[in-house]
């Protein structure tokens, strides 16, 4: 039998902008996780964070994760790269 792994969090009374943003992240998360498990299951990839990223950096799911920062004024600002 194939024991399947799950992870369930519960947070009650969010407001909805938190909402939204964790639904953004967890949907493109899990995405480029099963990005990952096809590369590593059909032997395209090696268990090496270095070789999965480059396999993987044209996937639109790390793009969307991975923010890019400048500082304006001494402030830094977080933005998402856009999605093309």
């Amino acid at each position: 039998m194939k024991s399947l792994r799950c992870l369930t969090i519960v947070l009650n009374n969010l407001p909805p902008e938190y909402e939204i943003v964790l639904g953004y992240l967890t949907y493109h998360s899990g995405k480029l996780y099963n990005q990952a498990l096809y590369l590593l299951k059909n032997k395209l990839a090696k268990v090496n964070m270095f070789e999965l990223y480059n396999k993987l950096n044209s996937s639109i799911h790390l793009k969307a994760l991975y923010p890019y920062h400048h500082e304006v004024s001494g402030v830094w600002v977080y933005h998402h790269h856009p999605i093309s």
